[in-house]
């Protein structure tokens, strides 16, 4: 056996470091740093107590590594809302939304909690105690400026801009504390809820009152291309191969859904994939072999997914909750994505375990990023870019995954080419208008 690279090394102690610190997260959080011991994070990480120090020198190494990191996480995302270009409302809404659809989620509500007791333990180190003096300014930096400029405009209620931001962050922070206490049972709260702070019954955006103001992120009907659309699909290190696709709405018990139907010509796989045609609400996700029998299944009912993945030993049924889609429609969905407007919507994606993607679902993003002419084999075309990611706390450290759609500027919009990072690309190659 050749021995490992020093990038292979690297990575196994980058990766080992990794462990440590997710344990360590669940020890601090339940018993704060002066009760938590070292052997306790070991038994977490089921590593032994002697590896600990090798990557690390001590507890309280340990916990300011842990609390800088959490700073980071959730300093960008007040970031991204600073540097932004929408009205200043709209800012605070997108903030919002992406806190409360990526940081209550998972083990994200306790590194809330190491910012909690990096501002009122006495026993955390004066290493952590200066970092959170000097991050405490920095959230104010970049969230008063956005209320002062909404009241300048008249699209956030009159009052003063310091004692706001703080009641915006006390917010955010105490219901990160009851998540952690009570888990599931504590329902999230929307963003507009949060903007309730900022708001006048009086004042309006854009002809619209904000109590009404309209969720961001729904998709619609769509106008259908009534044709046959063949794709050339590869994945990094397989051979290509041609997906073709239709799209047609039907009549099935008393309301309109979209049929999608996608053909693999080489293995003679069939997908089908029914959604509600209003909303988009998955309906079912079905794989037939070429016999036509049933190999798979993904059914959506009540706001519960189940899965039924015989190949992947996967039989289970999970809850979803606000706005979800199934991963094998969204270069469908995204069809209905209002181009031209410059949109950021957040979504929950639920995924199925293909290409190695974990079994659940996952707070998502996609937005316009420009236009382009691109050249597929089918033919030349002016395109909207759309850029999907990973949305939430999770995405700070996940940001080079980007998924990239173009459709065309002209409608019906179809999609001409798909790309992602880990070296999957798409791309149209012929329509074929006959009817079968």
């Amino acid at each position: 056996m050749s021995p490992r690279s020093k990038e292979q090394n690297q990575r196994i102690r980058d990766g080992r470091r990794e462990e440590i610190l997710q344990a360590a997260l669940k020890v601090f959080a339940r018993k704060g740093l002066s009760a938590a011991k070292i052997s306790e994070i070991a038994q977490t990480a089921g590593l032994s107590h002697g590896l600990i120090y090798h990557y690390f020198e001590s507890k309280d190494e340990i916990f300011t590594e842990l609390v800088r990191k959490a700073f980071e996480i959730s300093l960008g995302i007040f970031a991204y809302a600073a540097r932004g270009k929408e009205e200043p409302l709209e800012r605070l809404r997108e903030m919002t939304e992406t806190i409360l659809s990526g940081a209550f989620e998972g083990d994200s509500p306790y590194y809330f909690l190491m910012i909690i007791q990096a501002y009122t333990s006495d026993s955390v180190p004066s290493e952590v105690k200066e970092l959170a003096r000097e991050k405490e300014l920095l959230y104010r930096e970049y969230l008063k400026p956005i209320v002062v400029e909404g009241q300048k405009k008249g699209q956030i209620a009159a009052g003063d801009p310091d004692t706001m931001v703080t009641a915006y962050l006390s917010l955010i922070q105490g219901l990160a504390v009851l998540k952690i206490q009570g888990g599931e049972e504590i329902p999230l709260p929307g963003a507009d809820i949060f903007l309730r702070l900022f708001q006048d019954s009086s004042l309006s955006l854009s002809g619209k009152t904000l109590s009404s103001h309209t969720r961001t992120g729904s998709f619609g009907p769509v106008p259908l291309k009534r044709a046959w659309l063949f794709y050339r699909s590869q994945e990094a290190g397989l051979e290509p191969v041609i997906i073709r696709s239709k799209t047609e709405e039907v009549m099935r018990d008393r309301r309109k859904i979209y049929r999608i139907v996608e053909e693999n010509t080489a293995s003679g796989e069939k997908t089908i994939i029914e959604v509600q045609a209003g909303d988009w609400l998955p309906i079912s996700i079905r794989v037939l072999d070429q016999d036509e029998r049933q190999i798979a299944s993904v059914e959506y009912q009540n706001n519960t997914v189940t899965y039924n993945i015989p190949s992947r030993r996967l039989h289970r049924t999970i809850k979803v909750k606000g706005e979800y889609y199934d991963i094998n429609m969204l270069s469908y969905l995204f069809q209905a994505f209002p181009f031209g407007h410059k949109k950021r919507i957040h979504f929950n994606l639920v995924t199925d375990g293909r290409r190695g993607s974990p079994v659940g679902s996952f707070p998502m993003y996609v937005m316009e990023t420009g236009q382009e002419k691109i050249e597929v084999p089918e033919g030349s075309y002016d395109c909207y870019c759309l850029e999907m990611g990973i949305a939430g706390m999770t995405g700070i450290f996940a940001s080079k995954y980007r998924y990239f759609f173009w459709y065309t500027v002209s409608s019906p919009h179809i999609l001409v080419k798909f790309q992602d990072t880990p070296g999957g690309l798409s791309e149209l190659v012929k329509i074929d208008v006959k009817e079968d």
